[in-house]
């Protein structure tokens, strides 16, 4: 049901693009929109890994595709720009589903998937669609610096180095979310129960920042030692790489809100806090790119982290969705 409605989205702002508004930007938002697709079928396919318990068993498969992803991607985009890496994005998504397909293939093809019992109520077709559009928004917010470069006509060479330091970020990025995604059945076992909530809550942000810190830490030093000891000829990447890593712990902070706004089911409050974080953010991206190239856009994408969790933070204590804790 992800991929049905994710499918629909994705062609809905495609024949949009085709038909209603021939621009450059809306059509790279079509083509995210499709990312989006194979994103959330991935997250989709990981927590129903670890409703099965081989979690352990998958970890191999997972960390082998995620870097023959990165591969994918880096190379389409090294030799195709700001098209190859979103078509390099399709291919790395794919590979990574593939191969949780395959390794989950008798769970997935053990009985017909379109039975009338397995097809999903309107109730639930409701929350799959507000589910894809905040995965959707949360997809474009994570592009905007990169789509701020093309709109601003950046040099395609700051593009790939830009491009090429968000990559590297894509293994702790994947780490995170299968964190997230392991705390998120738990959650969900104890929404009606806000103190429990709150505590698994800052369970999961404890985790993350751990692992957000520790990557932080690592990116750093690697980026500090080549500037001042290596001078390696990807010392632009790295020196936007430090930007990028300064955002993390901002960046899980937010995963870890945002999960337990999935867990509630505040699928349409994402949407919103999301839709802010786009507009607001979109036109510090654009100048930013504009103005400073590849290192306006780290900024952005910093700035972009810490909008994310000011509006995170300030929607959850706002909507006292946990208040029951605080007696």
């Amino acid at each position: 049901m992800e991929m049905m409605v994710g499918v629909i989205a994705f062609v809905g702002l495609l024949a949009f693009h085709r038909l209603v508004l021939s621009n450059a930007i809306i059509g790279y938002a079509s083509l995210i929109a499709g990312i989006a697709v194979l994103t959330n079928s991935v997250r989709v396919l990981a927590g129903f890994v670890q409703g099965t318990q081989t979690a352990p068993s998958v970890s191999v498969i997972l960390i082998a595709s995620t870097f023959g992803s990165v591969c994918v991607v880096t190379g389409v985009a090294h030799a195709y720009s700001i098209s190859g890496w979103i078509a390099g994005r399709y291919l790395g998504e794919m590979i990574v589903l593939s191969a949780l397909v395959w390794h989950l293939r008798g769970y997935l093809f053990r009985r017909p998937i379109l039975v009338n019992q397995s097809l999903p109520s309107l109730t639930l077709i409701s929350l799959g669609v507000s589910a894809n559009v905040a995965q959707f928004v949360r997809l474009l917010c994570d592009n905007l610096p990169i789509l701020g470069m093309t709109a601003a006509k950046v040099k395609t060479d700051q593009i790939g180095h830009f491009g090429l330091a968000t990559l590297v970020l894509m293994g702790p990025t994947l780490i995170f979310a299968v964190i997230a995604q392991v705390e998120l059945p738990q959650i969900v076992l104890v929404r009606t129960e806000h103190g429990a909530v709150a505590r698994r809550m800052r369970r999961l942000m404890r985790s993350l920042l751990r692992s957000a810190l520790l990557f932080s830490g690592i990116f750093i030093v690697i980026g500090v030692f080549n500037r001042l000891i290596f001078h390696f000829p990807i010392g632009d990447t790295l020196d936007l790489l430090i930007v990028l890593s300064m955002a993390l712990p901002l960046r899980v902070t937010s995963l870890a809100i945002g999960t337990v706004l999935m867990a509630l089911r505040q699928y349409k409050l994402s949407v919103y806090i999301n839709s802010v974080e786009a507009v607001l953010t979109a036109p510090i991206a654009y100048y930013l790119a504009k103005q400073f190239g590849a290192k306006g856009a780290a900024i952005a994408f910093f700035l972009g982290s810490v909008l994310s969790l000011a509006l995170h933070a300030g929607v959850l204590r706002a909507s006292r969705l946990l208040s029951s804790n605080e007696s």
